[in-house]
């Protein structure tokens, strides 16, 4: 990826590394067919969706990857959904980024997973983002 994976990262795929069988898209109320497709990523299988992801977003900026350093802003890494983790960022906080579309998700990669995946939660603020935390975020949250 032409970049050193944050811990947070290392350690998610040391632990899950992508799941044995494709999440379902219903899309809602709407009377498309059921999709099948990958929900978590798996890094290596999934290298082409991850950069193919990493691409529509930077088409919807009009950005190219050299701007990144030159402009100071923090790279992504899809790692759910179009759920994205800032590499550059403190914490390494999580974006949902579809297009131009962005807000702030969650403070970091744990709180993703525990808020995504486990709906009964014992005490769900102990895993409550705050998005003040997005005010410092330059560039994507501008």
């Amino acid at each position: 990826m032409g970049f050193k994976f944050p811990a947070a990262l290392r350690n998610f795929y040391s632990v899950m590394n992508g799941l044995d069988k494709p999440g379902i898209n219903i899309y809602g109320n709407s009377e498309a067919d059921k999709t099948y497709k990958s929900v978590f990523h798996s890094f290596n299988d999934d290298l082409e969706v991850i950069k193919e992801r990493i691409n529509f977003i930077f088409e919807s900026f009009d950005l190219q990857q050299e701007d990144l350093e030159i402009k100071h802003i923090s790279r992504i890494f899809p790692v759910y959904q179009h759920r994205f983790m800032l590499i550059d960022e403190p914490g390494c906080p999580i974006l949902s980024i579809y297009g131009n579309d962005v807000i702030y998700w969650s403070d970091n990669i744990s709180k993703l997973l525990a808020t995504e995946i486990f709906s009964d939660i014992y005490n769900p603020w102990d895993f409550e983002s705050n998005p003040k935390n997005s005010r410092s975020i330059k560039f994507w949250l501008d």
